[in-house]
């Protein structure tokens, strides 16, 4: 790239996700550290909590406010999406067959 040309969004998208990412995990550490500092112990084996129970909870709470505000998420919807995206999968997998049996073949 050089010093005139624009960044590539995608580039600067990927970059900046990476970047949140890692931001999110040392505010995860920071939480647990703070709660393991004030005695909280993980409800999974009793030591001090850790990163990897604060993001479950985290996720615990973000489901139960999306349910409050979309509605209970039950298992026949889950067992439904299972079936679309295993369908959607599917197809482009024949898809992709088709295609490469169009250029001479499949690598």
């Amino acid at each position: 790239m050089g010093l005139m040309d624009k960044p590539d969004p995608m580039e600067e998208l990927e970059r900046q996700l990476m970047l949140d990412t890692v931001r999110n995990w040392r505010k995860l550490e920071y939480i647990a550290d703070v709660l393991a500092g004030r005695g909280v112990k993980s409800p999974i084996n009793r030591k001090p909590v850790t990163k990897m129970d604060v993001s479950r909870d985290f996720h615990s709470e973000g489901i139960k406010v999306w349910e409050s505000m979309e509605g209970k998420i039950s298992d026949a919807m889950l067992e439904e999406w299972a079936r679309a995206k295993e369908a959607e999968k599917a197809k482009k997998a024949v898809a992709k067959k088709k295609a490469a049996t169009k250029k001479g073949g499949a690598r």
